[in-house]
């Protein structure tokens, strides 16, 4: 957090540089997590910001934010032996 000074009460879509302190602003105090901008329509997104023309860049970067999406399957060989397989996919551009 220190090197990169985004503090855990600070919103992760702060790291973009495209997106200004107005913006930014509200999007903290509306907490709107980057999951939820994620599924949300640029045109919500806008009327949740009160800004439509910034909700198509507010969806693009928050879906260019890391995201992992992981499969994981729990099979019991013996009773003190499992097989686990976890398949990991990224989910951003």
């Amino acid at each position: 957090m220190l090197d990169q000074q985004q503090w855990d009460n600070a919103h992760p879509l702060r790291q973009h540089p495209f997106l200004s302190p107005e913006i930014l602003h509200k999007l903290e105090t509306a907490k709107i997590s980057v999951d939820t901008l994620r599924e949300t329509s640029a045109d919500e997104i806008g009327a949740l910001i009160r800004h439509h023309r910034m909700g198509a860049t507010v969806k693009k970067c928050a879906e260019e934010m890391p995201n992992l999406e992981a499969d994981i399957l729990v099979q019991p060989i013996t009773r003190t032996v499992l097989r686990i397989t976890i398949s990991i996919q990224p989910n951003f551009r």
